[in-house]
């Protein structure tokens, strides 16, 4: 019999207390600490600009979501986290590790990433959820223990149905499942772990929070324009499809860049091109390159930058934010080539905000927030501000400002597809297109914008 895992306040607070009690008996342990990068990063101590809300650009779409989002403000509204706690081994876990069965139980105490990632984020989430005098707020919370088939029960449960919203899952097998639910259901499906577009189609339920790949290149392609524009710039196509769907990405902008800036120069190399034809020989001697690297392969990716970097030639390198957690590409080589990356989360130690958040989370919890507890406060609040002011027409590009949190930040676009068999274009989903571009700069990373 399949175990229909809604988790109580009780039994989360139970797994909460067993991990607060961990940290602070094991401090140095770093089991619930996570760095988002391996890098140092340096504090940023400038004031943040003044960012202009962003709102759907006009125009009209043939979607589904005209009806279900003329809804007024609602006084009660259900929140539903889906996440991969495994509420039960994890208890077992952190039950045996306070009261252990063994001497030096801690050493072979060990969670999964996707276990962390949950506490951490419900850790931010909690922080964040609250109720006032005029709205009440529900939250329910799910555990699918990394289980397509638990999930499948949890999707048939009748308390699911009355969420307003629905967070998760993690994984994109889940989270693809979630979305489908979501789109059946006309509930908001907010999504900030998967940045897979191949999740659901023809879904204006489906919030992207986490940026997509398209994102991430109109990042880099923007500081290329600011920065390179006259320079040379080389696009490198590694073998893999979504290697060369990126390539495309890039190459369509440039294209289209070229009938506006006349000078702009710029080349395709695919992997497989011979040498005489390849990316070192498309170097140039008396201009900056400017080489945007797509490829996720570590070896190739190895290999690439330690040429690149050897070459003596001025070359600034794009990649991808996963390099940083590579065990096979050398820093060094990223150090000398300058590596441009982008990522969705960025702090600012200047920010009364974020400085709140660190103090509030700290006191609670012993520990500093992690990349996740933030992204759950962020996610939480964001979903019941936006509720708040809005009700469930925040989808509504009328209704849809941008919103800036403790370490991540939502501009939602609308993603649509035109068909000659359709009048009207059709909503696929909502993606935010916030992102940050950052720089290596004497081994330390620095953000650029």
């Amino acid at each position: 019999m399949l175990y229909l895992p809604l988790i109580t306040d009780k039994k989360m607070d139970r797994i909460l207390i067993y991990l607060l009690t961990l940290l602070i008996a094991f401090p140095l342990s770093g089991i619930a600490q996570k760095d988002p990068v391996k890098i140092k990063q340096r504090d940023e101590s400038q004031e943040r600009s003044k960012k202009e809300d962003y709102n759907i650009a006009e125009g009209k779409t043939k979607s589904p979501s005209a009806e279900s989002f003329q809804d007024t403000r609602a006084k009660e509204y259900t929140i539903s986290l889906i996440l991969p706690f495994r509420a039960e081994g994890t208890s077992a876990k952190l039950e045996n590790l306070i009261n252990p069965k063994e001497a030096n139980a801690w050493r072979n105490f060990q969670l999964s990433e996707d276990v962390i990632m949950a506490l951490d984020f419900y850790q931010g989430a909690r922080l964040a959820f609250k109720s006032n005098d005029s709205i009440s707020f529900h939250l329910q919370v799910y555990d699918t223990h990394a289980n397509d088939s638990i999930l499948q029960e949890i999707l048939k449960d009748k308390t699911l149905e009355k969420s307003d919203v629905i967070i998760g899952s993690v994984s994109t097998t889940e989270a693809r499942l979630v979305a489908e639910y979501c789109k059946r259901k006309k509930i908001i499906n907010l999504q900030p772990f998967s940045p897979s577009k191949s999740l659901t189609s023809n879904n204006p339920y489906h919030i992207k929070l986490a940026p997509t790949i398209d994102a991430h290149l109109d990042v880099m392609y923007n500081s290329i324009m600011d920065s390179f524009r006259n320079d040379n710039i080389i696009i490198y196509s590694g073998s893999k499809e979504r290697d060369s769907t990126a390539a495309i990405h890039l190459d369509t902008m440039l294209r289209n860049a070229k009938g506006i800036y006349k000078n702009i120069s710029y080349a395709i190399v695919k992997s497989t091109a011979p040498k005489g034809k390849d990316l070192l020989s498309l170097l140039s001697d008396t201009k900056r390159n400017a080489i945007v690297i797509c490829s996720y392969d570590e070896t190739t990716i190895q290999a690439l930058t330690k040429s690149l970097a050897n070459s003596n030639k001025r070359n600034i390198v794009y990649g991808f934010p996963t390099w940083l957690n590579s065990e096979i590409i050398r820093l060094d080589y990223l150090n000398a080539l300058s590596l441009r990356i982008t990522n969705w989360y960025a702090t600012d130690s200047a920010s009364t905000q974020y400085n709140s958040f660190v103090t509030l989370y700290t006191e609670k919890f012993n520990t500093k927030p992690t990349e996740y507890s933030s992204l759950g406060f962020d996610v939480m609040d964001y979903a019941q501000s936006m509720l708040s002011n809005n009700g469930k027409r925040f989808l509504n590009k009328d209704g849809n400002p941008a919103y800036y949190g403790t370490g991540h930040s939502f501009r939602l676009r609308e993603v649509v597809q035109y068909s000659p068999n359709l009048k009207l274009p059709m909503t696929q989903y909502f993606e935010n297109e916030d992102c940050h571009l950052f720089y290596i700069d004497n081994y330390a990373l620095r953000k650029e914008r």
